[in-house]
């Protein structure tokens, strides 16, 4: 586990993480944070809340997957159709 220090420090350093966090650029020069900020978030952050943030991302994993079942479903119905009317077609290409 990391400290607070090596996070800002990694955060400093790491573009990607710097893009992650959605910097408007790469910046090395300054700190992102003051490390001991971390710990009055993690002391905002109680059982309770870190619940309630898990259900909303439960809800939108199962919304997204439902979506993307949705979307399977209508491209599996047109891929059969297609499937069916190549098949027609093979077995007599002049009737198609």
């Amino acid at each position: 586990m990391w400290l607070d220090v090596e996070t800002a420090q990694m955060i400093q350093e790491l573009p990607y993480l710097q893009y992650f966090c959605g910097y408007p650029g790469y910046d090395d020069f300054e700190p992102p944070f003051d490390p001991p900020l971390m710990v009055y978030f993690r002391k905002r952050l109680t059982l309770e809340v870190l619940g309630k943030i898990y259900e909303m991302m439960m809800r939108d994993a199962k919304a997204r997957e439902e979506a993307k079942k949705q979307d399977n479903g209508v491209s599996a119905q047109q891929h059969s159709g297609l499937v069916r009317r190549r098949r027609a077609f093979y077995r007599n290409p002049t009737r198609v």
